[in-house]
């Protein structure tokens, strides 16, 4: 991990300089984009989810190739939905479908952002049902 934190390091500061030409500033944009999605990533791998959401949201999109971008997107809709944030797990899972059409991956991850709304308002439902019956 200390070598990767060093490369980012070194990749913040080269994109800094403005002492090169703009084609060089491009591909140093995209070096920086696969450096913080690879240390994204890996937190992603160690359960880290605060962080990993953290470090996906400071990915700049445009900066990254279209595989990237979906990863980023798709990776970070499924944190967001395993910490119950509906609307931006759909948010993040639309924008994969938008880079990736048809993807199945994705299709599968919006289409579960659906069941677990429709889940928690069946228990919703029948939370209330058993409050009416106890109540009389």
């Amino acid at each position: 991990m200390r070598s990767l934190c060093l490369s980012f390091t070194r990749a913040i500061s080269f994109v800094a300089s403005s002492n090169f030409p703009q084609k060089e500033r491009q591909y140093s944009s995209q070096q920086l984009c696969l450096l913080r999605a690879d240390a994204a990533n890996e937190l992603f791998k160690a359960g880290e989810s605060s962080a990993a959401i953290a470090a996906y949201s400071t990915i700049v999109l445009v900066d990254c190739p279209d595989t990237v971008k979906f990863a980023v997107l798709n990776n970070r809709g499924a944190l967001h939905l395993q910490q119950g944030r509906a609307e931006a797990a759909l948010a993040d899972f639309s924008g994969a479908l938008d880079v990736t059409p048809g993807n199945i991956d994705a299709m599968h991850n919006k289409a579960s952002v659906s069941e677990r709304s429709n889940e928690r308002k069946r228990t919703v439902r029948h939370g209330i049902g058993f409050l009416l019956i106890c109540d009389t």
